[in-house]
């Protein structure tokens, strides 16, 4: 019996040392590993345009405030409408009712009246038309204006280049790391997808004053520029 539990201790004492020999190496296989990110940005020129524009007004009565957005924004589509825009290019961006308040001389917080904010989105894909649209909306009687969003229809196209250059850019960096740190470098065990993103230009012009009397309407003066799609990832390399 004694010399069963002798050879037990000594088989359990052998596998603990065992253990500790291996954790170490399996450490070291798990941190034997190249994580490097890579990057790529590609330019394309937009053939989309999102215009925001909307009419606003104060009234003390809520109703009236109502009744005169709705009348103006009835007027807007009609004028937006008549450049051959269909209903499906146009879309509410959003619609505001609020009390709008006032202090007395006591400091009493009272309602001065209501207001309200009708913007509408119209989208075309035909970029020159964007002025023109927003022309056609301020001389009907738009009050605001949020910009103009230029977007492209080869968005996932573009991205998808980028996001294989991105994987050449992180390779590139993994060989050069490899070189210079003097080890090997092995295939990649894992690709991660990072944040991406398109910038889109918002081309902005609200200063009427400055195009007034000089035959040229704000309209005109909208750019459409480039647009930038980005995409990173991660890539982890074996190593040692």
């Amino acid at each position: 019996m004694k010399i069963m539990m002798k050879t037990a201790y000594k088989l359990l004492a052998l596998t603990l040392v065992l253990c500790m020999a291996a954790f170490p190496a399996m450490a070291m296989a798990e941190d034997s590993t190249l994580h490097v990110l890579g990057s790529a940005t590609l330019t394309v020129a937009p053939d989309r345009a999102m215009i925001q524009f909307g009419y606003s007004c104060e009234n003390p009565d809520a109703a009236q405030a109502q009744a005169e957005t709705a009348e103006r924004i009835a007027a807007i589509l009609e004028a937006v409408q008549a450049l051959n825009i269909e209903e499906d290019q146009i879309a509410t961006a959003y619609l505001n009712i609020y009390p709008v308040y006032s202090y007395t001389d006591d400091n009493e917080q009272v309602i001065r009246g209501y207001r309200v904010q009708h913007m509408l989105a119209v989208t075309v894909d035909d970029i020159d038309k964007a002025g023109d649209v927003l022309d056609a909306a301020l001389e009907a009687g738009a009050t605001n204006f949020d910009g103009v969003t230029y977007m492209t229809t080869r968005s996932a196209e573009i991205y998808n280049e980028a996001l294989a250059l991105a994987i050449e850019n992180a390779q590139g960096k993994a060989e050069a790391m490899s070189i210079a740190a003097g080890v090997w470098l092995g295939n990649p065990v894992e690709i991660r997808e990072q944040s991406s993103y398109a910038n889109p230009l918002y081309a902005i012009a609200r200063d009427a004053e400055n195009t007034a009397g000089a035959g040229i309407s704000i309209g005109d003066t909208l750019m459409a520029g480039q647009l930038e799609i980005s995409a990173s990832v991660e890539v982890v390399y074996e190593m040692r």
